[in-house]
């Protein structure tokens, strides 16, 4: 009698269990579907390159992700992220290292990008919104907003166009025929300082070169503060053309004359030119969250 009661009970745990298994997949199958749909080809912490082909409805253009971070000596492994998909490209940096707190608030930020961006019609409002949720992510996680989780930067190609957004200090840089355009501004003290008085870093380099560094470095409309709302352009963009994507990092270690000097320098691969830029900065500032997408021209 003790043995048959004993074999039913443990019958019925074996079965309880495998319900319990197929319920729990069930449940986690839509979410693991969806974040594979809508992520694309991601980097993150434990990748730091990554090679592919953007596809806008007919055609393609090769793009090159790269970074490079010094690992916490805290365990805390914030890194720089992106994320390629449906012709969008994103960077999401984190803005300090060593508080846990940023890394989980930055991957808050990225996740939702990751879903609302490719997504998303490739309009302005669309991406506005867009950075909105991101920004309210944080918020969601519990995390308070006075811990500035990440800087992001998005394109989105529509044929002969290309839109942008930015908040913070990131930057996206158009290369054709020789010429390098800066398609975004940077949104520091400094920065906003300067533009109040109807003048910005390239026209007036000896008024910025003149501030404190803490006014450089202070970002403003950064997502996990309640302000990181994006600025959202829109510009040509010609088939032979290159697009380039730097984290703040990488724009402050090598300043506006470091980074023109790379971008014009003769390359026919993305891969060479991303590295270039993210070693380079790493060389200057070792403690920075380098990040680069460079993205080649019609193939």
């Amino acid at each position: 009698m003790d043995i048959a009661v004993t074999v039913t009970f443990a019958v019925i745990l074996s079965v309880a269990a495998l319900l319990g298994q197929r319920l729990w997949r069930q449940r986690r199958a839509p979410v693991a579907s969806t974040a594979a749909r809508s992520s694309g080809p991601l980097l993150g912490a434990e990748e730091r390159s990554r090679d592919a082909d953007l596809s806008v409805g007919a055609t393609r253009r090769p793009i090159a992700l790269r970074s490079a971070f010094a690992p916490s000596a805290r365990g805390v492994h914030a890194a720089p992220w992106g994320c390629v998909n449906e012709g969008v490209v994103a960077l999401v940096s984190p803005t300090g290292r060593d508080d846990p707190r940023r890394g989980a608030a930055q991957a808050a930020c990225a996740t939702r990008l990751a879903v609302a961006l490719p997504a998303a019609p490739k309009d302005a409002a669309s991406f506005e919104r867009a950075f909105e949720q991101a920004d309210r992510s944080v918020a969601d996680l519990g995390i308070s907003t006075s811990t500035a989780a990440a800087t992001a930067v998005a394109i989105a190609l529509d044929g002969d166009r290309v839109r942008t957004a930015v908040a913070g200090g990131d930057r996206v840089y158009r290369i054709a025929a020789g010429t390098v355009d800066r398609l975004t501004d940077d949104r520091s003290i400094a920065d906003d300082a300067l533009r109040e008085q109807g003048a910005d870093r390239d026209s007036s380099p000896d008024l910025y070169d003149g501030m404190p560094m803490h006014l450089k470095t202070s970002l403003t409309r950064v997502l996990g503060t309640g302000n990181g709302r994006a600025d959202v352009r829109e510009h040509a963009l010609d088939k032979d053309a290159w697009l380039v994507m730097v984290s703040h990092d990488v724009a402050l270690a090598l300043g506006e004359v470091g980074l023109r000097r790379v971008l014009t320098t003769p390359t026919t691969a993305p891969a060479a030119l991303a590295e270039q830029l993210v070693i380079e900065a790493y060389k200057q500032r070792p403690g920075a969250f380098a990040a680069a997408a460079v993205i080649g021209p019609v193939t």
